[in-house]
């Protein structure tokens, strides 16, 4: 089975993706985000928040960050909660994942919605919301859209998804199986210096694509 996190973490670079599925990773500002956003959410405070990150392994440091820069937006009202870390699972998709939250919009079928920090990557999350129509789908509940809400300007964008972008996460799922096999991926476009396994990644030497590519114009 392959987490949607796995989807993810290969869109913003497969080399993240290898790594994480080798090591475990500390607990960053996005579990603090998540942690602050259910607590609101449920009717509960900061402290609870709190409370819960740290009992996950989180620290301090990171969870205050993380709380300067959140901001809940009154624009939530419209959206009346069903149910919160929804885990899901499909042996047809061979996916799995923890939806962040299950809602209704104005009586409509349950509407997806996930969470992100303030950069709006519209590709990757199109994906991410694809990733949960598919697997509340192999549950019978029909849904081709969500809402992605960003923790840290306050903004709630509505998204839809089609079959183009439930194909392509089914192809994402065969690349991350791959890699979880053990297949080095090429890196991806980011800043490498921002990464905590820059040093194994580089440690790992060229892929062949890197050592050959160029030379035979592959």
């Amino acid at each position: 089975m392959i987490y949607v996190s796995d989807l993810m973490n290969y869109l913003k670079c497969p080399r993240l993706c290898y790594f994480r599925s080798k090591f475990s990773s500390k607990l960053n500002e996005a579990n603090a985000v998540k942690e602050i956003y259910l607590s609101l959410r449920k009717g509960y405070d900061l402290e609870w928040a709190r409370s819960r990150f740290l009992e996950l392994g989180g620290d301090e440091e990171t969870f205050n960050v993380a709380k300067s820069k959140f901001k809940f937006s009154q624009d939530l009202k419209e959206l009346k909660p069903i149910d919160w870390e929804v885990k899901l699972e499909s042996e047809r998709y061979r996916l799995r994942g923890i939806l962040d939250e299950l809602v209704d919009f104005k009586g409509l079928k349950p509407l997806v919605l996930s969470l992100r920090g303030g950069k709006d990557v519209r590709f990757r999350e199109k994906i991410k919301i694809a990733s949960f129509c598919l697997l509340l789908r192999d549950r019978g509940v029909e849904v081709n859209e969500g809402f992605v809400y960003y923790c840290y300007d306050g903004s709630l964008r509505r998204v839809g998804v089609g079959g183009k972008e439930r194909y392509y996460t089914l192809k994402l799922v065969e690349k991350v199986e791959r890699v979880k096999k053990g297949f080095l991926p090429e890196k991806g476009k980011v800043n490498c210096n921002l990464c905590e396994y820059k040093e194994a990644c580089e440690s790992k030497g060229s892929t062949f694509f890197e050592r050959f590519g160029k030379k035979f114009k592959l």
